[in-house]
């Protein structure tokens, strides 16, 4: 189906839009990408994985994120998915296209700004009946990055490991000093690419909110989160020592380090029983659904 050419109003002026003549599909795309995208039938209703030579990608997550080759370059795309109780109820469906146009602005602002997460592709909205729509986000891929926990699981050598806890903590800091709350802060957000030389990239900024400047708790809630989650993956005292956890909160908090690592950990030791407990509990019943 023929694209229709435009400008996309958005704090981004360098992304262009293509819709279906119909205006049930837009694809917000890099300029340099637009037309290829098009040409691989980004502007089909369909899913992505349905997309001529799509491939699972190795990062795994919500929304099944695929590889795509464009142009002769590889991206990752996915979809995005709603969690908790909407999530159950309206599972990949939207109201509006308002997160997908965010994201792209967002992603936008982050590159110019010199923060270290992957360039961005292109964001699809599929629009279905009752004014719901289904949305699509890629980026370029970063060749040869593993996620955070597959890498510390690889037992690297000590000097890397350490080197790429202090890159991740310069990551996060700077997306905070940039007023960006990472909605899913996780390990598994967190790429990195052992070069060299070694750098860190944060992903997945679906649903993350800017404010300037971020307020302190705004943070301290977001390191409390990757602590969790280093926890939930069962790689804190095995892949990831006590001393990373300090090296982190150094490279992250400078001289102010030892309030950080206070606030994160209160933090994270207020909630620890309540989320242990619904750890718990998905095992459990992931293991009687088998």
């Amino acid at each position: 189906m023929p694209g229709r050419p435009d400008k996309l109003a958005s704090p981004s002026e360098d992304v262009v839009a293509r819709s279906t003549t119909d205006g049930r599909v837009t694809l917000l795309a890099a300029p340099e990408l637009a037309e290829a995208l098009v040409a691989r039938g980004l502007l089909r209703d369909v899913p992505l994985s349905a997309i001529d030579g799509a491939q699972p990608s190795r990062f795994a997550g919500r929304g099944r994120p695929v590889l795509l080759e464009v142009a002769g370059n590889r991206l990752v795309a996915k979809s995005m998915r709603r969690g908790g109780l909407f999530g159950r109820l309206l599972g990949d469906r939207f109201l509006g296209d308002g997160r997908a146009r965010r994201l792209v602005g967002l992603q936008r602002e982050l590159e110019a700004g010199g923060i270290a997460t992957p360039r961005f592709a292109f964001a699809r909205v599929r629009r279905g009946a009752g004014g719901l729509v289904r949305l699509d986000a890629g980026t370029y891929e970063l060749a040869g990055a593993l996620d955070g926990a597959a890498f510390l699981e690889s037992r690297p050598p000590r000097s890397q490991r350490r080197a790429a806890v202090r890159a991740a903590a310069r990551v996060v800091r700077a997306l905070h000093d940039a007023g960006v709350e990472h909605a899913d802060l996780n390990v598994k957000n967190l790429l990195v690419r052992a070069g060299p030389p070694l750098e860190a990239f944060v992903i997945d900024l679906e649903k993350s909110r800017r404010a300037r400047p971020l307020a302190r708790a705004a943070a301290v809630r977001n390191l409390a989160r990757l602590l969790r989650s280093a926890e939930k993956l069962g790689l804190l005292g095995a892949a990831l020592a006590r001393t990373d956890l300090v090296r982190f909160v150094r490279a992250y908090g400078g001289g102010d380090w030892r309030s950080w690592f206070a606030a994160a950990r209160r933090r994270h030791r207020a909630l620890a029983p309540l989320h242990r407990i619904g750890w718990a509990l998905r095992g459990r019943a992931a293991v009687t659904s088998s």
